[in-house]
């Protein structure tokens, strides 16, 4: 290897090695091109200062004694009791103490119940609000059947088509009064809830049952499926009705006596 030859490599040795600790990506094309050579001279002198770098950070590297390392993992073993909060040594032996992050802060709500399927709530209203808009709309539709002996221009009052909505939209606020609020303790407002939901789902069942009914027949269906019709819808919303309430009661807060 002549001196020229030994200048440029030594030359392209610190050229690679600033461009790598700088965090440049580097190939032996690249190099022998820079230095007018090949690409397998470019490539050699590659792996020649990444290996250079390799013994470099090996020899930075700390020599630990295994003297030092017997007494250090002696010391962490010794001081291990100590470190553990959840641990109490005695005579006895050692044994679980709580800790405060164990107890539930005074006046701070804990859950009990199930948690339930993230979804379950949504899927419950989709099912009621579906039931509702049904029978909304069986309602309003009920208003349009013409009653017998009337003309041919007939078409029903607003009045008629709006009545119609309150049955059904007087269940869904019922529910939603009733999954919400707090209720206080004692058999008055056991009463009263259960009484007046009971009331409410009761007249709007029957109410929606029959204008359902009368649809279906307008609409050409049998006896049995105008009769069984309205149950589906009653069904739906009887379902996804107690499924809210039973969602609403999932996460109790529970107060702990001071």
């Amino acid at each position: 290897m002549t001196a020229a030859t030994r200048d440029v490599q030594a030359e392209a040795r610190v050229w690679v090695a600033d461009l790598l600790a700088a965090g440049r990506e580097l190939s032996g094309r690249e190099v022998g091109e820079r230095f007018e050579r090949s690409d397998r001279w470019g490539r050699d002198v590659l792996a020649a200062v990444r290996a250079e770098h390799a013994a470099a950070e090996m020899d930075r590297l700390p020599v630990v004694e295994p003297e030092a390392l017997t007494a250090a993992v002696e010391v962490e073993s010794a001081a291990a009791p100590e470190a553990d909060g959840n641990q109490q040594v005695s005579a006895e032996g050692t044994h679980e103490v709580s800790t405060p992050d164990d107890e539930p802060e005074k006046g701070h709500p804990r859950q009990s119940g199930p948690a339930g399927h993230p979804g379950a709530r949504l899927v419950a209203w989709l099912g009621f609000g579906f039931g509702t808009v049904i029978s909304v709309a069986a309602n309003v539709l009920h208003a349009w059947i013409p009653p017998e002996g009337a003309a041919e221009a007939w078409r029903p009052g607003l009045a008629p088509q709006l009545g119609a909505a309150v049955w059904p939209v007087a269940l869904l606020l019922s529910v939603e009064v009733l999954s919400r609020v707090a209720w206080p303790a004692g058999w008055q407002w056991a009463a009263a809830k259960f009484g007046g939901v009971v009331a409410v789902a009761a007249g709007a069942a029957v109410i929606s049952y029959g204008h359902i009914r009368d649809v279906l027949v307008h609409w050409g269906y049998g006896t049995a499926g105008a009769h069984v019709g309205p149950l589906v819808v009653d069904g739906l919303m009887i379902v996804c009705g107690f499924a809210l309430l039973a969602l609403s009661r999932e996460i109790k807060p529970v107060v702990e006596a001071s």
